[in-house]
């Protein structure tokens, strides 16, 4: 009982700090929080309510065969679960990792039932908007125009079930990658095993990517997809969605419930076991090593040159947190190579140029999303800002702070720019023009990118972080961040939309089109560059950052 009351108040905790941490990154903080609480299932029921009426008037419009609407949404439901499910740990993996930096939290028990609290909580209210904005007004409006076979009563029973399968699921699928992690994090610790786990990060990506480009050429993909589609199999498998057992009586619809409660306690059960003897994923260990300071007392612009250092020395010093991220990209772009570049030369060999420029500019935009989630860490201002009283004295615009932090960004970004341009020289090796632009590409996306992050974090700051991956997470800086990164996104691909036009209208002007391209590119960078630095040094740091006692 006394561990029931310690979950239900770690939940409630979690709930009201959450929501007080995001009003406090909106400038919100003198918001009524019980007002905020308060005003939630009423923004939930305006929506349902709308929600209600919408379906009601295209059910009665565009009339199915009875069953037949009501039978699409509960396994559209289901496969939505499946797949969000599937991400469940990705997207949440904050909670799975272990951070001692809080006295309390030096417990394994308290870190295990935070964890646990956390699990429910998100789960709860994923089912939450799920039930009341899809399942609950949509099933009642196929009800009341009798498209529906289920009965009233069993829309409650739904409800519960959809929590039950969202709870099971992603226990059952973050169950995996937890254990791997586990696995990796102690392996990881020896250089040669580091040495391995890159080259299988290089190699399995682009067997995967051509195994599966393999398929798509020796398959007629649509062919086989109608042919399982149709099969008996498929429509058993269809009778497996758990909602469709509701059609039939009360009493399946209990013992369903039942059965999956059962289930879900053996899951967590089986984590339960797992946490006590695992403990969570330590997802950085920030190494002793002292990098001597080679910066001359006399030296010019010593603040720009202090941050520089030390944002360094920090990255080589959580290089097991950064170096596990880096992974993920090398396993994307390699996926990208192994299956885009044989997809392109096979299906789109009249205007390959076209493809390559699209291809490249999307893997580059997906790439430098997640350099920029590897080392936020490093390169966010909120570790500074405890320091604040240090260098504030040396600091007069938001633009000092921001250079040194872009400064090594943008170190990366060549890097990387350059490691990739010749994985794309040995995939296309004909063409170096096309090369030289896909180098462009590379380069200006990452320095848009990362002038982006670096900003956003530096104008949007969360100054209320209490655990390490919470350090660039504010709501405010991410919002600002993707609308800024989809206005990039939209004009970049209308850019090469039009380049493709050209070229494929004037192909004997494809030099002067290309280069015209890369200078548009290069323009528009420096552009935004000049355009933020004239912001950011507009800025005064001591009127931007007010830190109170808490910090």
């Amino acid at each position: 009982m006394q561990y029931n009351h310690s979950l239900y108040y770690l939940i409630r905790y979690n709930t009201i700090s959450k929501t007080r941490k995001i009003l406090d990154d909106w400038e919100l903080r003198n918001t009524n929080l019980r007002r905020v609480l308060i005003s939630i299932p009423f923004i939930l029921l305006s929506a349902s309510i709308l929600i209600f009426f919408i379906s009601f008037n295209l059910s009665n419009k565009f009339p199915l065969p009875k069953g037949s609407y009501s039978s699409l949404l509960v396994t559209f439901i289901f496969i939505e679960q499946v797949l969000s499910s599937m991400s469940f740990f990705k997207n949440n993996k904050k909670i799975f990792l272990k951070d001692e930096r809080k006295i309390i939290h030096q417990r394994r028990s308290v870190r295990i039932l935070q964890f646990k609290s956390a699990l429910i909580l998100k789960t709860f209210w994923k089912s939450i908007l799920t039930s009341f904005l899809f399942l609950l007004p949509i099933l009642l409006s196929l009800y009341l125009t009798d498209n529906s076979e289920l009965k009233l009563i069993t829309l409650p029973l739904i409800i519960i079930m959809n929590f039950l399968i969202n709870f099971l699921f992603s226990m059952l699928f973050a169950y995996i990658p937890y254990i791997v992690s586990i696995i990796w994090s102690k392996a990881l610790r020896s250089i040669f095993i580091k040495i391995v786990f890159f080259i299988i990060n290089l190699i399995v990506p682009i067997m995967i990517g051509l195994i599966l480009f393999y398929l798509l050429k020796r398959f007629d993909v649509v062919q086989s997809l109608y042919e399982i589609s149709t099969s008996t199999i498929f429509q058993h498998l269809n009778n497996v969605v758990p909602y469709h057992l509701f059609y039939n009586h009360i009493i399946t619809a209990i013992i369903t419930i039942f059965v999956a409660t059962i289930v879900c306690l053996a899951v967590y059960k089986l984590w339960d076991r797992s946490l006590n003897k695992y403990d969570l994923i330590e997802y950085t260990e920030i190494d002793n090593q002292i990098y001597p300071n080679k910066m001359k007392i006399d030296r010019k612009n010593k603040t720009y040159y202090s941050i520089l250092q030390k944002d360094r020395a920090f990255l080589f010093r959580m290089e097991g947190y950064f170096f596990n991220n880096f992974g993920n990209m090398l396993f994307l772009i390699m996926l990208f190579l192994g299956f885009g570049f044989p997809f392109i030369l096979k299906y789109f060999e009249d205007y390959p140029i076209q493809a390559s420029l699209l291809l490249v500019f999307v893997i580059s935009s997906l790439f430098y999303q997640l350099v920029g989630d590897a080392i936020k860490i490093i390169l966010s201002v909120e570790l500074d800002l405890k320091n604040f009283h240090l260098f504030h004295s040396n600091i007069s615009n938001l633009w000092q702070l921001a250079r040194p932090k872009l400064t090594n960004y943008n170190i990366i970004v060549c890097l990387l720019s350059t490691f990739l341009s010749l994985i794309l020289l040995f995939w296309q090796s004909s063409q170096i023009l096309l090369h030289f632009v896909f180098l462009v590409i590379l380069l200006s996306n990452g320095f848009l990118h990362g002038l982006i992050q670096i900003s956003s974090i530096i104008l949007y700051p969360k100054l209320n972080w209490e655990h390490l991956y919470e350090l660039g997470e504010s709501s405010k800086a991410k919002t600002f961040t993707n609308i800024y990164e989809a206005f990039v996104f939209v004009f970049n691909l209308q850019l090469i939309g039009i380049v493709g036009f050209l070229l494929y209208k004037f192909k004997n002007m494809s030099l002067v089109i290309l280069l015209s391209f890369t200078l548009i590119i290069v323009i528009f960078t420096i552009l935004n560059y000049i355009f933020s630095i004239l912001y950011l040094r507009k800025l005064n740091m001591n009127e931007r950052y007010v830190i109170d006692d808490r910090d």
